[in-house]
């Protein structure tokens, strides 16, 4: 799956950015397309390489903040 995870993700992006409401929350939240791919095309590998060490389990606290915020 590891080559192909780039097409993957900006995949998931065209199709959700076919949403008005997901687009809108997007710009309210000071973010851009670029950014949301760079950071899922990490979170993706991320999954992939599973070293479930501190660093891990902070980065999916952080984006259980994150999330509960949007």
């Amino acid at each position: 799956i590891r080559p192909q995870t780039r097409d993957l993700v900006k995949r998931f992006y065209d199709h959700s950015f076919q949403f008005p409401a997901f687009t809108e929350k997007v710009g309210e939240s000071a973010s851009s397309r670029d950014r949301l791919e760079a950071a899922q095309h990490d979170y993706l590998l991320s999954l992939l390489d599973a070293t479930f060490d501190e660093a891990y389990f902070q980065r999916r606290v952080t984006i259980g903040e994150v999330h509960a915020r949007l």
